[in-house]
């Protein structure tokens, strides 16, 4: 922040979550809601940015282009300057990239947008469904959370105690199949490498590398979306196990 000259700013997030929406949730979590926000992409920098007059309640940022490297924006009557009915991430669905700066006049309805997207419209009054950090996880498989918060005596132990003991909430049959796919194959490649789990390191750093060139394509299904997220939380499990391991390691030294 102060190579670029931001000097006022506050470090909220310390760990990784489920994507965009729950980090900037997190960060505005204690400020005003009826304070506007303007969210963009970390990995981007602006030069000579105008914010736009008479953007309304709020405004997605397009330009003109095709293509499967960009996320793009569906209108309602295909004009730039029509309600978004859709937004697909790397999914040629119209011809208005994103340059993924996004507006809302409030906070508050920032979280209700992310409220609809993970319920549906029809909860967007009732009292007992409102957004939160920990129902936008929901969304996608977690591991059980007694299992998850358990101390293990091996690497192997955990990698395949987690992996067998995912939870599956507000996820597609479809996608569940291709998610329990990549759950199935990594389990019997832990036990071949039980001795060596570099090589399933290795592998999984492999797949995903693959699989995320897969699912950017035009055609992609929900059973390689699912096998994707599996391969993900696959990936956050060996990190997990790895870490977990190097803690102890630290805690035996400093005993």
């Amino acid at each position: 922040c102060k190579l670029i000259g931001i000097e006022n700013y506050n470090i909220i997030v310390t760990e990784p979550t489920s994507g965009q929406a729950e980090t900037v949730y997190i960060g505005t979590k204690n400020i005003c809601k009826d304070e506007d926000i303007l969210i963009f992409n970390i990995d981007t920098f602006r030069h000579n940015y105008t914010f736009p007059e008479n953007v309304g309640d709020g405004y997605l940022e397009c330009f003109i282009g095709k293509g499967n490297n960009w996320s793009y924006a569906k209108t309602k009557d295909d004009t730039i300057s029509s309600d978004v009915i859709e937004t697909a991430e790397k999914k040629q669905i119209s011809n208005f990239c994103s340059t993924g700066i996004y507006y809302f006049k409030t906070i508050k309805d920032f979280e209700k947008a992310i409220n609809d997207s993970v319920y549906g419209s029809k909860y967007k009054s009732s009292s007992n469904k409102s957004y939160s950090s920990t129902n936008y996880r929901q969304t996608q498989p977690y591991i059980k959370k007694s299992i998850d918060n358990t101390k293990y005596d091996s690497r192997y132990q955990q990698i395949t105690q987690c992996l067998s003991n995912i939870e599956f909430e507000n996820y597609s049959d479809e996608k569940k199949a291709g998610y329990q796919q990549a759950l199935d194959y990594y389990l019997s490649q832990t036990d071949k490498y039980r001795d060596n789990l570099k090589l399933l390191e290795a592998e999984i750093k492999n797949d995903l590398s693959t699989y995320k060139s897969k699912v950017r394509s035009s055609n992609v299904d929900n059973f390689l979306l699912g096998y994707y997220d599996g391969l993900q939380m696959i990936k956050k499990v060996i990190n997990n196990s790895k870490n977990d391991r190097f803690a102890e390691l630290n805690n035996k030294i400093g005993k």
